[in-house]
């Protein structure tokens, strides 16, 4: 990490500039903006405002695509965008250890697990939400999944107890993220 910062450092411009304004501070207004209206309609809360919102109403894409999954799809559309990252990744890494599957599965899950987190960090500043690649890279994540084992722990089958995990992780992650915009805010981000 701290190889990271100086080498963004030297390089400078635009990715060095993480404070004070510029492009990251118009991406976190947009986020900002974005949670705000959820927030402030809670009817919405559940089914979010709806495709496009953030085009329509800020002349922009949230540029970030949890954000803007949970400002347009609300609870149950952000939640499952999410989830579904979380979900592939957390699998991938347990795939050989408490998944049984064949060898090259268990040799071929990094790659598959390096797909998933790479664009997911992607999508944390782009807004790529219903664009091929981003169902190209989950879909990578359930092939592997899918060959891994015909039959799933308990644990990640669909059950009553998964929806109440569902519901617990959804809000979590939508109050975590409208947590995170207000720190990074108040940093003077």
């Amino acid at each position: 990490m701290i190889g990271a910062v100086i080498v963004l450092a030297a390089i400078g411009g635009r990715q060095a500039n993480i404070s004070g304004g510029g492009t990251a501070h118009e991406r976190l207004m947009y986020w900002a903006d974005g949670l705000g209206a959820l927030f402030s309609q809670p009817i919405y809360l559940p089914t979010g405002l709806g495709e496009g919102w953030c085009v329509e109403q800020l002349g922009q894409v949230a540029h970030n695509s949890f954000i803007q999954a949970y400002v347009e799809f609300g609870l149950l559309g952000g939640g499952a965008f999410l989830a579904a990252f979380y979900l592939g990744v957390r699998m991938l890494e347990r795939v050989g250890r408490g998944i049984d599957a064949p060898r090259w599965v268990i040799e071929s899950r990094h790659y598959g697990f390096a797909v998933l987190v790479g664009y997911a960090m992607g999508c944390y500043s782009l807004s790529r939400n219903l664009v091929a690649p981003t169902y190209l890279a989950l879909g990578i994540a359930s092939v592997l999944l899918d060959k891994a084992a015909w039959k799933l722990p308990e644990r990640f089958c669909v059950s009553g107890r998964w929806f109440v995990w569902f519901a617990l992780f959804s809000v979590c992650g939508l109050v975590l993220m409208k947590l995170a915009t207000q720190a990074l805010g108040q940093a003077g981000v």
